[in-house]
């Protein structure tokens, strides 16, 4: 019985890291699709005289279950967050701002005319320079 319980712990190895390889994050957190593939490979590879018993499947199911409702949450999180840029953004139009350029580390002083968004990061155009919302110094 040992050799098949060690030979079960490979597959399940192996399946960790075919995830880890396969992952295209290159993080070592794993995510709800990796989470759920290496349950299933768990349940594939169990051994059928020794099964999990029910209250570890269930706490590995409310594990899932945790999983996905925090990735839900930080997706609204950044969905709030990006929204409350925007709102930040367009409330400065009109208004004299000094900001630092990221690329020269120059000051950069005038009056936003208006908001750009750039691959959804809201960028202000002051006179002929485009500035990220986060480099404002001053608001006049």
């Amino acid at each position: 019985m040992s050799v098949s319980n060690v030979n079960n712990v490979g597959h399940v190895e192996k399946a960790i890291n075919n995830q880890n390889t396969s992952s295209s994050k290159g993080v070592s957190s794993l995510g709800s699709q990796e989470y759920l593939n290496l349950m299933v490979s768990q349940l594939q590879y169990q051994d059928p005289l020794e099964p999990m018993e029910n209250t570890a499947f269930i706490a590995e199911m409310a594990q899932f279950s945790a999983l996905e409702q925090m990735n839900n949450l930080n997706s609204n999180f950044s969905a709030m967050f990006n929204l409350l840029q925007t709102t930040e953004a367009s409330a400065i139009i009109g208004r004299t701002v000094t900001a630092i350029n990221q690329e020269t580390g120059e000051q950069v002083q005038g009056v936003v005319s208006s908001v750009v968004f750039d691959q959804g990061i809201p960028m202000l155009v002051v006179g002929d320079e485009m500035v990220d919302l986060d480099n404002i110094v001053q608001i006049g």
